[in-house]
């Protein structure tokens, strides 16, 4: 399991290629995934991240329109100049959620280029870009749960009919983490007191397999732990989640 939470997108500047008057680049250091950035094209287009010594080995693209024929990259340099960048890696494009990790780097710039022109909607929509370094979790014991849940709101009248409004559906997690070092542990708590119970982040459930998409969540209590029966891996914790949109 992986989790994107230190967003090195939040707190840089940023620049786009283009920008729709109405769906501005700040839209993506917005929390809420519906408040989407757009382009006013498809063709060639980039977002830039810029800043002093920006390290990142991960990346996370949410709620995009990016079609599977599309060329994405990730691009690192110290300048703002791109014929040539000192990091390059193509991204591998998946529906809606994509995230992959990369060799870590430390650059001045990073850049995602993302060249779609056959794009029926003819811009480049993201509604949430997280870039920085992966938090990588212990191993969990085989017995996660993954629960569906619904917002509809339903009521029941005296003689018995049903009322109800169509909400959404959200996953739910429990994973049990059964050894942990001290030193996994310090870095996990760093991420619990950041993030708390309403600063969502990325995680990456089971890297590499597809029946499960990457999830945008919250805490929905702070990590408990207990002490295990290994002396070198001396904690235990389950942490539950709820995606988030």
């Amino acid at each position: 399991m992986k989790i994107l939470w230190h967003n090195e997108v939040d707190i840089n500047d940023q620049a786009a290629s283009t920008e729709h008057i109405d769906y501005p680049l700040s839209n993506l250091v917005d929390p809420r995934l519906s408040r989407v950035f757009r382009t006013t094209d498809d063709d060639d287009e980039y977002i830039v991240i810029s800043g002093t010594d920006i390290t990142a080995d991960a990346i996370a693209i949410l709620n995009h329109n990016i079609t599977s024929g599309a060329t994405i990259k990730i691009q690192g340099n110290d300048t703002d100049a791109w014929g040539a960048p000192s990091f390059e890696q193509s991204i591998t494009w998946a529906e809606y959620a994509i995230f992959q990790t990369f060799t870590s780097g430390e650059y001045n710039y990073w850049r995602l280029f993302i060249d779609d022109a056959s794009n029926p909607d003819e811009y480049i929509q993201i509604g949430r870009l997280f870039l920085g370094e992966v938090l990588e979790m212990p191993g969990m014991k085989a017995d996660q749960e993954i629960d569906d849940g619904i917002t509809d709101s339903v009521d029941f009248s005296p003689s018995g009919q049903v009322y109800g409004d169509t909400g959404i559906d959200y996953r739910t997690m429990t994973i049990n983490f059964p050894y942990i070092s001290e030193d996994e542990r310090v870095d996990i708590r760093e991420m619990a007191d950041d993030r708390r119970l309403s600063e969502p982040f990325v995680l990456d459930i089971w890297p590499g397999d597809t029946r499960e998409k990457v999830m945008y969540c919250v805490l929905t209590t702070m990590p408990k732990w207990k002490r295990s029966d290994d002396r070198n891996y001396i904690w235990q914790l389950q942490m539950i989640v709820r995606e988030v949109f």
